[in-house]
């Protein structure tokens, strides 16, 4: 077999731990980027768990530069299962792949699989196809089988570890960059080789945006609260959910409403990722800011920091491990976020952070990182990796 994904000649199934309506992250843009080059994408959801849904639909998404095909389906048994009796629950997901390839009614080329928590344990299930196994995040604890795929891509060498013991291929793929973010990095560099300041503008208040789930666990805090408190020159244009129809722990609750009182703090709420980037030209800095403690991944890496250095804006962050040789975040030299207060504050008076040459090189380091690029990589990859094992 030779996949040819940048010549639009597979049909892909994409297996995701999240479903598609909601943030957009790597197994989305995969997706997308994808179904751009002409292949036909099949975009599997998690198991719904809401009484409304019934057995399996699809629906046909549109997006800028293409679509794909969303198949969301409610397990054929107790979903509860998974939680009291695994073995029987992979029985009854190996009987619900068969359900869901018989609706989908199509052989696939390629079965691609980012789902950490093992909602199927075999992808042999879904058909004859090359198989990849794609953990971003960190799988679920105790588990380091290959679910039969034939290599294992992540974004992290600690993620890829936990299949040390596999004879699979291994290659280790960076966060992406995806187009809306990829066009305006571009065009800002356009703008910069063109005569156009790419200086920080003076005489107005300082922005600081950050763009995340504010309620995700992981968040530090205390450290965010107490860099706002000790900026109050500084305006945090803050984008991403801050609440819930769901209950939040009183922790999360009391921390969201310390933010409303904060003057400098201008919560968006969710918005689309065109709405930032609309907004991008008014962010000076940008800002991540996790307790790696907290973070399942251990601060590995993060896809929003591609998106942040695409803007040519400073990048302020926790530290990520992904980024510690690479010298274009400002971050702490210890996992500790006391550390962040310090390094927050020297760049907020450091103008060599706000040149146009740093602004230039931040650029043009995302924009060597688009999706395109890596699918060049995977697909090479794979074909050296299983050439002829997978006949057409």
């Amino acid at each position: 077999m030779n996949v040819q994904f940048l010549e639009g000649k597979e049909t892909v199934l994409v297996i995701s731990p999240q479903p598609w309506a909601g943030f957009k992250v790597s197994k989305h843009h995969y997706a997308m980027e994808l179904a751009r080059q002409g292949n036909r994408v099949v975009f599997l959801d998690p198991p719904a768990t809401h009484r409304e849904m019934r057995g399996i639909e699809r629906v046909t998404e549109n997006f800028d530069g293409g679509s794909l095909e969303v198949v969301r389906y409610r397990t054929w048994f107790p979903y509860n299962i998974k939680f009291h009796s695994r073995r029987f629950y992979d029985v009854g997901m190996r009987v619900q792949a068969q359900r869901i390839r018989k609706f989908i009614g199509t052989h696939f080329s390629v079965v691609w699989d980012f789902d950490e928590s093992y909602q199927f344990n075999n992808l042999r299930w879904f058909g004859a196809g090359a198989k990849i196994f794609h953990p971003v995040d960190q799988v679920t604890p105790g588990r380091h089988d290959t679910k039969n795929a034939d290599v294992i891509l992540s974004v992290a060498a600690s993620i890829a570890e936990r299949f040390e013991a596999s004879i699979l291929p291994k290659l280790i793929v960076p966060h992406g960059l995806c187009r809306e973010y990829e066009e305006y990095g571009a065009r800002k560099l356009r703008e910069g080789q063109s005569g156009a300041s790419m200086e920080r503008t003076g005489g107005q208040r300082l922005k600081v945006g950050y763009a995340g789930n504010l309620l995700a666990k992981a968040v530090d805090r205390p450290v965010f609260l107490e860099l706002i408190a000790n900026h109050p020159e500084v305006d945090f244009e803050l984008f991403g959910p801050y609440e819930s129809k769901e209950v939040q722990p009183a922790f999360i609750q009391e921390w969201v409403a310390a933010l409303k009182r904060h003057p400098n703090v201008h919560l968006h709420g969710l918005v689309h990722p065109q709405r930032i980037i609309e907004l991008a030209p008014t962010i000076d800095m940008w800002l991540v800011c996790y307790d790696v403690g907290l973070d399942h991944n251990g601060g590995a890496n993060s896809h929003k920091i591609l998106e942040y250095l695409a803007t040519g804006s400073p990048v302020v962050s926790n530290r990520i491990g992904a980024y510690t040789d690479v010298d274009l975040v400002a971050m702490p030299s210890t996992a500790s976020n006391r550390d962040l207060l310090h390094v927050f504050h020297e760049v907020v008076g450091n103008k060599s952070h706000w040149s146009s040459v740093a602004t230039k090189r931040r650029i043009e380091f995302a924009l060597k990182h688009t999706y395109r690029s890596h699918l060049r990589t995977i697909e090479s990859f794979v074909n050296t990796s299983i050439d002829g094992r997978h006949p057409r």
